[in-house]
């Protein structure tokens, strides 16, 4: 991971400590694209996202939270943290998602230990 990236992971994982979901979004954006490969970056930019959701203003759901959980899913599909925040988000969009949450939930699922 570049050094920049590394930064902003840091900074990033501090502001979640704070639930500054603002800085979170601004330093997980930042290692998201020195580093579009990082998985932590991508998880940390979509539960910002989420948490700062408006539905009023956004009703399809929060900007890019779902693809930044979808690139997470493929940077490590074994973990089963990316699978439950995009599962989370799926179900909060309502029933026109259903079909797409039940196989996000699916994959959760197939995740935990048994």
């Amino acid at each position: 991971m570049p050094r920049g990236a590394t930064d902003e992971l840091k900074a990033a994982r501090v502001c979640a400590q704070k639930n500054d979901w603002a800085g979170v979004r601004q330093h997980a954006g930042a290692a998201v694209r020195a580093d579009d490969a990082s998985y932590q970056a991508q998880v940390l930019l979509a539960l910002a996202e989420t948490r700062l959701w408006d539905a009023a203003r956004h009703p399809d759901g929060p900007p890019g939270a779902e693809a930044a959980y979808r690139r997470a899913t493929e940077l490590d599909s074994a973990s089963p943290v990316a699978w439950k925040g995009l599962s989370e988000l799926l179900c909060r969009l309502g029933p026109q998602r259903r079909a797409d949450a039940a196989d996000a939930t699916a994959e959760l699922a197939a995740r935990l230990p048994h």
